[in-house]
């Protein structure tokens, strides 16, 4: 591999009381086995990443008080916290939760349509524009009032 010469254009190391920067004219590629930072950094601009890694319950924190909370635990539960005052919000045209091993659906929440609730991937229970749809049989505890015609 040839080598390329590297044009740094400005190096400033300044003291204990200052700001150490380096800057350059084109791309600035920092390499090798590992990079560390050992300390809080900030950067501003884009951060492009092809891999995140980190142990067991080690968090992503966002928000001015780390109020959202993204991470793995220990015992192998995935977890998206919302630990402020507000709601979690998830926006998409559709939404459906499936069992990652074998793609069977636990809920279809369709645009401008149906919620759609599974059990062991039937459709068991469904929204509609006239109410609902229910399949299979229904156990009911306490009071249940029908209204309008049973057919």
């Amino acid at each position: 591999m040839t080598q390329k010469p590297f044009g740094v254009k400005q190096l400033n190391v300044i003291g204990a009381s200052g700001t150490p920067t380096i800057e350059s004219a084109g791309d600035l590629n920092i390499g090798g086995q590992q990079v560390a930072i050992t300390t809080n950094t900030s950067i501003a601009g884009v951060i492009t990443a092809t891999a995140f890694s980190g142990g067991d319950d080690d968090k992503i924190n966002l928000g001015d008080n780390d109020d959202l909370k993204i991470w793995h635990a220990a015992n192998g539960t995935g977890i998206i916290q919302n630990a402020g005052s507000g709601q979690l919000q998830l926006r998409s045209d559709e939404i459906r939760l499936l069992n990652q091993a074998t793609d069977e659906d636990y809920a279809f929440f369709r645009d401008d349509g149906a919620v759609e609730l599974y059990h062991n991937n039937i459709k068991r229970f469904e929204t509609t524009s006239a109410g609902i749809n229910v399949t299979g049989d229904g156990v009911f505890s306490g009071n249940v009032s029908i209204g309008g015609t049973l057919t």
